[in-house]
């Protein structure tokens, strides 16, 4: 027997002025706390120092600014965490060299690599694939034979 069609239910009762999406409204930065800011002075402090990961937002935010391919002001950003003390974290990172690679960004992906000093082994074989995705698969070659051979990855 052959049934009908799956069709999904009219929509048209739901179109009243209470089901409504309101309008979005725009962005008030005046309420983001003093301490997110990385030119914060020394003596505004987290309000719970255990409970914030120290450098989660900025991590964050470079995530935001390489996902929308602002890499000039991702290298900007990076520069600021350094002079405050906040590290990027490996998954930052990875995420960047992640970006790079979709957006073709070589030369973004290796000046990020050039940050780097000792970087773990899943890192190593984050800019590895970049630099395959990238097309450049002379400097791949040479990182793959420059790394040791317990961390290489068969996963490129």
């Amino acid at each position: 027997m052959a049934s009908a069609p799956f069709l999904p239910p009219d929509p048209s009762h739901l179109r009243t002025g209470q089901d409504r999406i309101p309008p979005a409204r725009p962005a008030s930065f005046a309420r983001i706390p003093s301490w997110v800011s990385l030119n914060r002075p020394s003596s505004v402090k987290p309000p719970h120092p255990t409970t914030t990961q120290h450098g989660q937002v900025e991590n964050l935010h470079l995530v935001s600014l390489s996902k929308q391919g602002k890499f000039e002001q991702v290298h900007e950003f990076i520069k600021s965490m350094d002079e405050a003390g906040i590290a990027v974290s490996p998954s930052t990172y990875k995420s960047l060299f992640e970006t790079c690679g979709e957006m073709g960004l070589l030369s973004e992906g290796r000046s990020i690599r050039g940050r780097l000093k000792n970087p773990p082994g899943f890192l190593e074989d984050c800019a590895l694939r970049m630099y395959c995705d990238c097309g450049n698969l002379s400097d791949a070659r040479r990182l793959f034979d420059e790394m040791p051979r317990e961390v290489r990855s068969c996963r490129v």
